[in-house]
């Protein structure tokens, strides 16, 4: 199956498809993303933030097969991938600052 994943320490989402809502149950936490896509071998990435994202919120790379990132605000961040220049993928991200409680 082709799409994006994005994988942080504690949680992976996965794209299946190339539709602009796709969305996945649950978040990730607020911690490095690492982003791929399958196949290809030129990339084009893009990142959508929430509004309150600060500007240094952005992809480490916007051509490498696995840019990162780090979110700095809760909420949605969409990914999308071009890739060989014909199909683009997209990934719609929920992430929120997700704590252990102690006890």
């Amino acid at each position: 199956m082709a799409g994006i994943m994005a994988n942080s320490a504690s949680s992976t989402m996965v794209s299946g498809d190339t539709t602009a809502d796709n969305t996945a149950t649950g978040y990730l936490t607020r911690e490095s993303i690492v982003l791929s896509v399958t196949g290809g071998s030129t990339f084009s990435w893009g990142l959508s933030k929430p509004s309150a994202s600060g500007s240094v919120t952005g992809l480490s790379s916007a051509t490498s097969a696995s840019p990162t990132f780090a979110p700095d605000v809760d909420g949605y961040y969409v990914v999308t991938c071009l890739v060989d220049g014909t199909t683009t993928y997209v990934l719609r991200l929920g992430v929120a600052d997700i704590s252990p409680v102690g006890t």
